[in-house]
């Protein structure tokens, strides 16, 4: 003889009535088909990248969550840009990014950098001038160093 069991869908939310056969035996049960509750929801892996520059988009390669079960058991799944608010990709420094399953939420870290503008003049355009006055940014820049590097060296050679 072989068990059959009928009358249960998972997918139908509701009671139901299932017969359970056995050989010449059989017997009804009322069940009553619920939504799985989730005890927590956590990011489990950080997305790969998690430092932008402006006007970048958001990427969540390998960034997934773990959903636990009442029961002990777990469920792994990727996060989706559907399951994330918070990101705005011109606002620069640190973003803390919300990540929300079913009601439940968790947080992912990330940082937004000023993208270089190579537009000093601010017409809208890359010119000559432009790139004149970025070279002359780099001296200065250089220059400074190399100014404290001369101070600090003839400290140590002085004293």
């Amino acid at each position: 003889a072989t068990l059959n069991v009928t009358g249960f869908d998972n997918t139908v939310l509701g009671e139901q009535t299932i017969t359970v056969k056995y050989g010449e035996y059989s017997a009804e049960f009322k069940v009553n088909v619920i939504i799985r509750p989730i005890l927590f929801v956590a990011v489990s892996n950080q997305p790969q990248k998690t430092t932008y520059a402006q006007g970048d988009t958001l990427d969540l390669s390998d960034a997934k969550i773990v959903v636990g079960y009442p029961e002990g058991t777990f469920e792994f799944f990727d996060i989706t840009t559907d399951m994330v608010t918070g990101f705005d990709t011109n606002k620069t420094g640190i973003q803390i990014l919300t990540v929300n399953y079913k009601g439940f939420t968790d947080q992912i870290i990330i940082t937004v950098n000023a993208k270089a503008n190579p537009d000093f003049n601010g017409d809208g355009e890359v010119s000559a001038e432009d790139v004149l006055a970025m070279r002359n940014a780099l001296f200065k820049v250089f220059d400074s160093w190399f100014e404290y590097l001369l101070i600090e060296v003839s400290w140590y050679v002085f004293i």
